[in-house]
């Protein structure tokens, strides 16, 4: 499993990282493909990911940074 914030996680899924649509989906309770596990400090989420899933997108972190 891999660890990312809930921003990172968004542009991992192509979505805009400032949007708050991920924070949404788990205020929600919405399935997030590809996660395993969720954390919450605070107000901040960490997300542990699929390897699988990591790798397959990583390319779109990249491009952002």
């Amino acid at each position: 499993m891999v660890s990312v914030t809930a921003n990172q996680y968004a542009v991992l899924r192509g979505l805009h990282p400032a949007g708050g649509a991920i924070r949404k989906a788990i205020k929600l309770g919405h399935n997030l493909p590809g996660v395993e596990k969720l954390c919450k400090f605070g107000k901040s989420h960490q997300l542990w990911v699929s390897e699988d899933f990591y790798r397959r997108n990583k390319k779109r972190l990249k491009k952002v940074a």
